[in-house]
């Protein structure tokens, strides 16, 4: 599956590849599997996990550009939800390769690379976030952006980014050929 390219709204807003989120009226957490998919050239996130759980599986994120605005631009962004990452790479995202908001984030193996931040984590409401049990990751060397070399000493930095916000639910696709 490609998902590339997508368009922001009249206002600049949105424009995100994959966004995965928990149901607003029943609190019911998504679960998704994203496998063999390739996400790039998106705005503002390049797959947004909210308040739900992921796994995403031998798949590329890239090119993942900023808002309008010039804010965001993450490749993962991860806020109160968890996820699986495998054999991923997140390379050349604006702004984090992969952002962490008080949620938990295990990568088993890729690239994290190319990006301004490569690994980002974030306290929220008090809850911290995790790379815990995080192995077999590649990520830049200082500074992120540059891409001259990687290392396995895959480390989140705290900087105080902004998190995305959960989008507003919306009705239903209907089926045309039913009333």
């Amino acid at each position: 599956t490609v998902v590339c390219s997508t368009l922001p709204d009249a206002h600049g807003d949105g424009g995100r590849g994959i966004n995965i989120q928990d149901d607003d009226a029943g609190k019911e957490r998504a679960n998704v599997t994203i496998r063999a998919c390739f996400v790039e050239q998106n705005q503002d996130v390049g797959v947004f996990v909210f308040g739900s759980d992921a796994r995403i599986e031998t798949s590329a994120v890239r090119n993942t550009k900023a808002k309008a605005g010039g804010t965001f631009g993450d490749g993962i962004a991860v806020f109160e939800g968890t996820a699986t990452l495998q054999d991923v790479e997140v390379t050349h995202n604006a702004r984090a390769g992969i952002s962490n908001f008080g949620g938990h984030v295990v990568v088993t193996g890729g690239v994290i690379s190319c990006n301004d931040v490569d690994l980002d984590g974030e306290p929220f409401n008090n809850t911290p976030f995790s790379f815990d049990d995080s192995s077999g990751w590649q990520c830049s060397l200082p500074p992120h952006a540059e891409c001259t070399e990687l290392t396995s000493e895959c480390l989140a930095q705290t900087t105080g980014l902004e998190a995305p916000t959960k989008l507003p639910p919306v009705d239903p696709i209907k089926d045309p050929s039913k009333p």
